[in-house]
C-alpha cells in the first residue's frame, strides 16, 4: 500500500499530530505538543520544526518529526543585538515604552551542513549570521559568520554555507571544515542562464528558500543553487586551501587537475607544492578521487 501520511498542525498553543486516515478522509490524533508559540518554522530536509516564545519570541524549541512520533529537542534563547539608534540612557515620556526588539521568523531557519544540524540566526542590526549546533540533549552557540550587510540571506549547497548579500547582490561562501570564521573565496555574484527565464540576480521579488532553492514568483521560476568551481579557483589565492576545498566538492576532479596544472606553471614554491600534494596523498582524499 501507499505510505502513510502524517499532519502537523501548529496552534499558539502547540503542536498537534495527525496521521491521515485515507479510507477513512480522517485524522487519528497521535501526539499533542503544549506549549505557547509565537510562531514557527520547519525544515523538511531535515524534518525539524522550531517554536518560538518568551516576550522577544526569542525562545526556541526544537521538535523532530518522525514516524508516528516527535522528539523534542532542548529549549534555548538567540540573543538578540540591540537596537541602533536607541541610547538606554534616554528618558521615556510618561505612559511611553522603551521600543522592544523581538526574534523574526524569516531570521531564523534549519540547516544541514556535514552531517551536523544547525540553527541558524540572521542578525542584521551586528550584520553576523549566528549558528546553533543542535543535538538530541543540548544546543551549542558554535559559529559566527560575517554578512557584512544589512539585508542578508542563508542557503546551504554541497556542504557550503551560502551568505547573500542582497544590497550588494553578492554571494561569499563559508566551508566550515576548512574555516569557521573566513569565507574560501571572495564574494561572488549570482549569476542565472538566460534560457532558465529568470529575472536579473537578486530582484527584489526573489525568495531563498533553505536550503538552496531561489524563487522568482514574477517569472514563475524556480530553481536551486550550483557551484561554479572554476569561478572559485578563480578568485582563491591560497592554493592549499582552495586544493583542500575541491576535496570536499562533489565532481571536482577536473578543476582540482587544473589547480595543480596551474600550481606547477606558475612554479608555486616547493613548501606549498609540498603541502598540496601530501593533501593528496590522504585516505580522505584518495576516496574523493576515487583511487
Amino acid at each position: 500500500g501507499s505510505e502513510a501520511s502524517e499532519l502537523a498542525v501548529v496552534t499558539t498553543a502547540g503542536v498537534e499530530l495527525y496521521r491521515v486516515l485515507r479510507e477513512r478522509r480522517s485524522l487519528k490524533l497521535l501526539r499533542r505538543v503544549s506549549q505557547p508559540v509565537s510562531w514557527s518554522v520547519y525544515s523538511h530536509e531535515t524534518r525539524l520544526m522550531l517554536l518560538a516564545a518568551g516576550q522577544q519570541d526569542n525562545l526556541l524549541s526544537g521538535l523532530q518529526l518522525q514516524p508516528r512520533s516527535a522528539v523534542r529537542l532542548p529549549r534555548f534563547e538567540v540573543l538578540l543585538s540591540p537596537l541602533q539608534g536607541l541610547p538606554l540612557a534616554q528618558p521615556l515620556a510618561q505612559g511611553q515604552q522603551r521600543p522592544r526588539r523581538s526574534l523574526q521568523a524569516r531570521h531564523v531557519s534549519v540547516h544541514r551542513v556535514y552531517d551536523a544540524l544547525y540553527c541558524a540566526h540572521i542578525d542584521e542590526e551586528a550584520r553576523k549570521v549566528v549558528l546553533y549546533a543542535l543535538y538530541r540533549d543540548a544546543v551549542l552557540r558554535q559559529h559566527e559568520l560575517p554578512t557584512h550587510s544589512a539585508r542578508a540571506a542563508l542557503s546551504v549547497c554541497d556542504n557550503l554555507l551560502v551568505v547573500h548579500a542582497l544590497d550588494q547582490q553578492v554571494a561569499t561562501l563559508f566551508d566550515l571544515r576548512i574555516n569557521r570564521s573566513c569565507p574560501i573565496s571572495a564574494p561572488l555574484p549570482l549569476t542565472t542562464l538566460p534560457a532558465d527565464g529568470f529575472s536579473p540576480a537578486y530582484s527584489p521579488h526573489w525568495l531563498i528558500a533553505p536550503p538552496d532553492k531561489v524563487v522568482d514568483p514574477l517569472a514563475g521560476r524556480a530553481g536551486r543553487l550550483r557551484l561554479n568551481l572554476r569561478a572559485i579557483a578563480a578568485s582563491s589565492i591560497d592554493k592549499v586551501c582552495l586544493l583542500e576545498f575541491l576535496l570536499l566538492r562533489s565532481r571536482s576532479n577536473l578543476v582540482l587537475l587544473e589547480v595543480l596544472a596551474d600550481a606547477l606553471s606558475e612554479l608555486e614554491p616547493l613548501p606549498t607544492l609540498s603541502r598540496m600534494f601530501a593533501l593528496l596523498q590522504q585516505p580522505a582524499a584518495q576516496a574523493a578521487l576515487g583511487a
